[in-house]
């Protein structure tokens, strides 16, 4: 062979394994949704906060594949314990380092973490007054509980952030839909706020 036809068939070789290289990182992908950021949190998205064993990387999915409504899951290391944020979906992701977030399944174990953070913040301005209608920032490091309560349980959401020590407000609205009932959420800080959507009833108070 010439020294042409050698270029050319290196060339055709280089090229083959380029493909296939890309088709395998597809799949990677493909088979590995899992990412390094947060899903979004706000007073509809978000379904339920669990805390689980630092060292425990399969609870939060489990939970979210158990849990009706839920879709998604978002987890990341609070001191000695691991935070898990249930969601009812994921089309869009925020900026968080320590977090991994990704789907129900597959199983998350085995899989391989990728980097694909989006950083929403300057889509998603805070209000700084504490008017009506408003709810402090929801985020995975502010929110630190989300709980649920019968339609006339109107003082467990207060007695519930009283107890807690790290809880500093608290934002409780009705729900509809089903059985009637009031959710509640539990806030690390109220320093940044921000408006409490279709819920024009909800009700922002800080702790005793």
């Amino acid at each position: 062979n010439s020294p042409r036809d050698c270029s050319c068939l290196l060339a055709k070789m280089l090229s083959s394994v380029c493909l296939l290289v890309g088709v395998a990182l597809a799949s990677v992908a493909a088979d590995c949704p899992f990412t390094n950021d947060a899903c979004p949190v706000d007073l509809d998205n978000a379904i339920e906060v669990f805390y689980f064993d630092s060292s425990d990387l399969t609870s939060c999915q489990h939970h979210c594949q158990r849990m009706k409504g839920c879709s998604h899951f978002t987890m990341m290391d609070a001191g000695d314990m691991k935070k898990c944020f249930l969601f009812e979906s994921c089309d869009s992701t925020e900026a968080c380092a320590d977090c991994v977030s990704g789907p129900e399944t597959p199983d998350y174990e085995p899989c391989e973490k990728t980097e694909s953070a989006i950083n929403l913040s300057a889509e998603v301005p805070l209000r700084s007054s504490r008017g009506a209608a408003t709810t402090c920032e929801t985020s995975v490091h502010n929110v630190i509980g989300i709980y649920y309560f019968d339609k006339d349980e109107t003082h467990s959401c207060k007695k519930e952030c009283d107890s807690i020590s790290q809880c500093s407000h608290w934002t409780e609205f009705e729900v509809s839909g089903g059985h009637v009932h009031n959710k509640c959420f539990l806030f690390a800080s109220c320093d940044a706020t921000e408006p409490c959507g279709n819920h024009s009833d909800c009700e922002t108070q800080p702790s005793a």
